[in-house]
């Protein structure tokens, strides 16, 4: 059976029909430098990272082409989750490390969990601002 290179320089199971994907470090690495990781405060750089780890695999398993994951219970195919963290910025990651530290109940299955709070910042981050803005009577804290 014929290897395929990565551009890591990694070998790749698979034939030449086995398009070449790229490897999830590369793919992290790739995150952890969109998302600014090296900005985040030393208190939130472990979590920080995590959550790129986690959307790097998301990424490298919506190579495939196939498969789901579970969002709320409810199964999404990977490549519609990939395409929704396209979406996440910094701000993103930032809103889902101050959700996470607000758990007063264990968490049971944190990638879960971390991969489902990752989805819904993208349609919460900018009405959950707004509603603390207006909760705050405007002040703006």
């Amino acid at each position: 059976m014929k290897e395929t290179q990565s551009h890591g320089g990694q070998p790749q199971g698979g034939g030449p029909s086995c398009p070449v994907r790229p490897a999830f470090g590369e793919k992290q690495a790739e995150i952890r430098e969109r998302m600014q990781l090296g900005t985040f405060s030393l208190r939130d750089r472990a979590l920080a990272a995590e959550l790129c780890s986690v959307i790097a695999e998301v990424y490298t398993l919506a190579e495939s082409g196939e498969g789901m994951v579970r969002i709320e219970g409810i199964p999404i195919p990977f490549g519609l989750v990939r395409d929704i963290y396209e979406f996440l910025t910094p701000a993103h990651l930032e809103h889902v490390i101050g959700r996470y530290r607000q758990v007063v109940i264990p968490i049971r299955n944190p990638k879960a969990y971390l991969r489902t709070a990752l989805y819904n910042a993208v349609f919460e981050l900018e009405h959950s601002e707004e509603n603390e803005f207006q909760s705050d009577g405007g002040s703006g804290r």
